[in-house]
């Protein structure tokens, strides 16, 4: 009786959870874009624990650091 009725609660939960599903494939998306654009290897630290750097950014990394 709280959402009104049985059918209510079922259409409520039916909209929720197409929701829910599309922000996970939105997010997974999202993910695989960045990652993919940017190449940072952002999405890759994820998975293998390491954050893979072409030299060019790390040196200019350790440059900024040292100040």
């Amino acid at each position: 009786p709280l959402f009104g009725g049985a059918q209510t609660a079922r259409y409520l939960h039916h909209i929720v959870m197409w929701l829910l599903l599309g922000f996970v494939a939105h997010h997974i998306f999202s993910a695989l874009l960045i990652s993919r654009v940017e190449q940072n290897g952002t999405l890759d630290s994820i998975f293998s624990g390491f954050k893979f750097m072409r030299p060019e950014e790390l040196d200019r990394d350790l440059k900024r650091g040292s100040r």
